[in-house]
């Protein structure tokens, strides 16, 4: 994914958010951050997605091993 598409993505969740803690009655407001979704919901729409990348996790080190003095402290990894 790209950046513009992350950023229009979180966009909509925080308008959404705005939304759904503004009263039904205050019009006005709500009027705008509808439109400013449906305009954020378009653009959305136009921008192309691309693929997650692959990634290769890898672990370096000696391993985690619990404590046998103290076993609620680490795991075996």
């Amino acid at each position: 994914m790209t950046n513009d598409y992350l950023h229009i993505a979180s966009e909509i969740n925080t308008l959404t958010d705005l939304l759904a803690d503004i009263p039904a009655d205050n019009l006005i407001e709500r009027m705008s951050l509808m439109a400013r979704l449906d305009n954020a919901k378009a653009a959305l729409d136009s921008v192309p997605m691309q693929p997650n990348p692959k990634v290769r996790l890898t672990f370096r080190g000696k391993p985690v091993v619990r404590n046998q003095r103290n076993p609620t402290h680490g795991q075996d990894v």
